[in-house]
């Protein structure tokens, strides 16, 4: 009987990635890449049917729920079925989707799947797009070129460089190796070379910087206290990192005066986000479920668009667009998910967390299932594959001594 509750386990737990894998593929073609595929009618209700059908299976084969995410559960599911019915947004009903879905799924292994089917499809995006099968975008800026390399715009590309490299880490965080370092300092010059992607590029250089550090302090024997309390301090800030950076975007949209020399200067070095930010403010105001407003863009063509209106920050879009419960709901299962990392010593995801929030102050990426698969991890099993398979071993014990 034990072993057929576990093969049903893993079934169904193949079965729902499988069908998490099958819609994003569907939204990295649709929405990251410039192919342009005729789907069929109903491609994307079916899709979603049977990803839904496999986190039912999931739900009725997963016997480990714990009573103290219950609530969670419940909170997740309402907000976003809410959010789904008010303004339609697919990005909210993956959300929720996928994080309930991944509930007792080693960590390890659906980074692993995203990763692979990612760099998969991006490889192919990359060779289409310079054999000429699709349009490779060049925009020109202040007399630079940058180059979306078959997606639709240069700073998509950039962020799925990053977040590909952050999975990298992630699988590669207990056997890092010098090479691994000077992989992520060549992904930031690239993307800052071909695409002029600032903030990837930068975030990418931080990242490795903050990798240097945590190596240094994990391979020192003995820890001064001076020491002990610059990281004991680091990580509680680090834990706070997405409502700081929340914070900082909304307050600096607020408080932004198109007057002001200083002003006007931060505007223009982060590309009018926060004129931009303010306006959006100012038409749609803060709601609990947010406005269905649309947003023109310059991706996907090189012609810049006529009324230009994108609001480009994570928290603000989500703030204006989802409203004030989605807000909270991402930014406290970020917190969630850096407080499990920093009490279980895991300095890398933790960084890797904080390094998401740095990079959603400029960049509309954190909840796009084709870009970001941290956030499905908060009720995932962490470790590495080592530890899961003695933490089962433990559990199968206990289960054989109870019978």
């Amino acid at each position: 009987m034990l072993e057929k509750r576990k093969k049903a386990k893993k079934i169904s737990e193949n079965l729902f990635l499988a069908g998490c894998g099958c819609n994003i593929i569907y939204q990295y073609l649709n929405n990251v890449s410039m192919f342009q595929i005729s789907w069929p009618q109903y491609t994307f209700e079916v899709l979603i049917a049977v990803v839904v059908a496999g986190l039912v299976m999931r739900l009725c084969t997963t016997e480990e729920y714990r009573v103290k995410w219950l609530l969670l559960y419940a909170v997740c599911i309402g907000i976003c079925y809410i959010e789904w019915k008010m303004n339609g947004s697919p990005d909210v009903l993956y959300f929720c989707i996928f994080v309930i879905g991944m509930q007792d799924i080693c960590a390890d292994k659906v980074i692993r799947v995203y990763g692979y089917l990612n760099v998969t499809l991006l490889g192919i995006t990359v060779v289409a797009a310079l054999s000429g099968k699709i349009e490779n975008l060049i925009y020109h800026r202040d007399g630079q070129i940058r180059i979306a390399f078959g997606t639709g715009y240069p700073t998509i590309f950039a962020s799925q460089i990053l977040f590909l490299y952050l999975c990298y880490i992630y699988c590669r965080r207990k056997n890092l190796r010098k090479p691994d370092y000077f992989l992520g300092l060549a992904a930031a010059a690239f993307v800052y070379g071909f695409c002029k992607a600032r903030m990837s590029a930068g975030c990418l250089i931080l990242f490795v910087v903050g990798l240097g550090v945590i190596r240094l302090y994990q391979n020192r024997r003995k820890q001064g206290k001076t020491l002990e309390k610059v990281v004991r301090s680091a990580g509680t800030l680090s834990i706070y990192a997405p409502v700081i950076c929340a914070l900082l975007v909304l307050n600096s949209c607020i408080f932004y005066q198109s007057g002001s020399s200083v002003w006007s200067k931060v505007d223009q070095l982060f590309s009018n986000r926060l004129s931009l930010g303010q306006e959006g403010l100012r038409l749609y105001g803060i709601t609990a479920w947010g406005t269905n407003f649309p947003q023109y863009g310059n991706g996907g063509t090189t012609e810049a668009a006529q009324n230009y209106f994108y609001i480009d920050s994570a928290y603000l879009s989500y703030l204006l667009r989802y409203g004030f419960f989605v807000l909270l709901l991402v930014t406290g299962i970020l917190m969630l998910l850096n407080f499990r990392a920093y009490e279980k010593k895991e300095y890398v995801l933790l960084w890797i967390l904080v390094i998401i929030a740095v990079h959603g102050i400029v960049e509309d990426r954190m909840l796009a299932i084709v870009t970001n698969p941290f956030l499905w991890l908060v009720f995932s099993r962490t470790g590495t594959k080592k530890e899961e398979e003695m933490q089962r071993s433990e559990e199968n014990r206990n289960e054989l001594e109870e019978r």
